[in-house]
């Protein structure tokens, strides 16, 4: 089979994610989104995997719209974030049940030396007005 008979296959399978132009776009090649992709996907209350220049991030969106992006693992053991839960403005680990208020610094209740890295997202964060330098601190 030919490589555009592939690529052909594959956008029918996966749809246009599976395209060079997607990858063009932002898209990662396991399909996690971008910041901005997330940003424009994620429902309130919810959290949802991202990248931003390559590297993994979560995104949270609380029940009232703001939202914070933070570093991808728990600071615990590392256990991936993607799975976590929003209560509130706290983050909370599915795996050992640990909370980083993320309205806090992402700081941990109870365990004052423990902090999730985060911060806010703009409004505006993730158009092409370049005035974001994406860290998460």
């Amino acid at each position: 089979m030919s490589d555009q008979n592939i690529n052909a296959r594959l956008r029918d399978l996966l749809g246009d994610s599976a395209s060079p132009a997607a990858s063009a776009r932002g898209a990662d090649p396991d399909g996690v989104p971008t910041l901005q992709q997330a940003r424009q996907a994620c429902p309130p209350g919810r959290v949802m995997r991202c990248h931003q220049d390559g590297a993994p991030h979560l995104l949270a969106v609380l029940a009232d719209g703001r939202s914070f992006v933070t570093d991808a693992f728990c600071p615990h053991n590392g256990s991936p974030l993607d799975e976590a839960f929003v209560d509130g403005t706290t983050l909370v680990c599915r795996y050992h049940g640990w909370e980083f208020d993320l309205a806090d610094d992402g700081r941990s209740p109870g365990r004052p030396h423990v902090r999730l890295p985060c911060r806010a997202v703009a409004a505006t964060e993730g158009s092409d007005d370049g005035n974001n330098d994406g860290a998460v601190k």
